[in-house]
């Protein structure tokens, strides 16, 4: 972009209310199986295909795709060909039910290859809903998003997914803990940038 001061706006109402608030974040927790989430448009067949392969023996991590889109007809497909069983597919959802269920997941998954200018500078939805709700981002390297995550330890980035039980059992039991000061110096940078977009937004009207 030239250079120039920029004001901006996250796609977010976080940090247009006074009462704002956002839940505690509890330990994390060794337990039987993890909930892997992907909600919304379900996109990027390539990269969730290649996961889902690679997991597909796994005992320990479940995905969800909850969403519609022609991407999730061909995982689902994908998935049923290979014989993939740690996978449920769920369509279409009410907006006022996807709060909850981001909190009943353990993280969400924004994972996209650094393949074309929009997911190489996009910020999904969901790095916004799953932060409010505390809940650790799975991500793959060269996207902006990635930086993100990495820079505010919102999650983990991966650079390979050949061994993603593996690197997510790591991040659970040594690299979570610094997940709670992030989130919180991410979410402080959200409620800053919107409220100076609405008081900026707000002279301007006033001419």
């Amino acid at each position: 972009m030239p250079q120039r001061e920029y004001v901006i706006n996250h796609n977010t109402t976080y940090g247009y209310h006074q009462n704002d608030n956002v839940p505690p974040i509890n330990s994390f927790l060794r337990k039987d199986k993890y909930e892997i989430l992907t909600i919304g448009t379900i996109r990027d067949f390539e990269i969730n295909s290649t996961v889902l392969e690679n997991t597909k023996s796994s005992e320990v991590f479940k995905f969800s795709y909850i969403g519609d889109g022609e991407v999730k007809e061909k995982l689902e497909t994908f998935s049923k060909t290979l014989g993939i069983n740690n996978v449920v597919f769920k369509g279409r959802y009410n907006p006022e039910d996807e709060r909850e269920l981001i909190y009943n997941c353990d993280f969400v998954s924004v994972l996209r290859y650094c393949d074309s200018e929009n997911n190489k500078t996009a910020l999904p939805n969901r790095l916004y809903s799953a932060t409010i709700a505390g809940k650790p981002l799975v991500a793959y390297k060269g996207t902006y998003l990635a930086e993100i995550i990495d820079y505010y330890k919102l999650g983990i980035v991966l650079d390979s997914l050949n061994n993603l039980e593996k690197e997510l059992l790591n991040y659970i039991d040594n690299d979570f803990k610094y997940y709670t000061v992030g989130r919180n110096n991410f979410l402080d940078k959200i409620k800053g940038d919107n409220t100076n977009f609405r008081e900026s937004l707000i002279q301007i009207l006033k001419g």
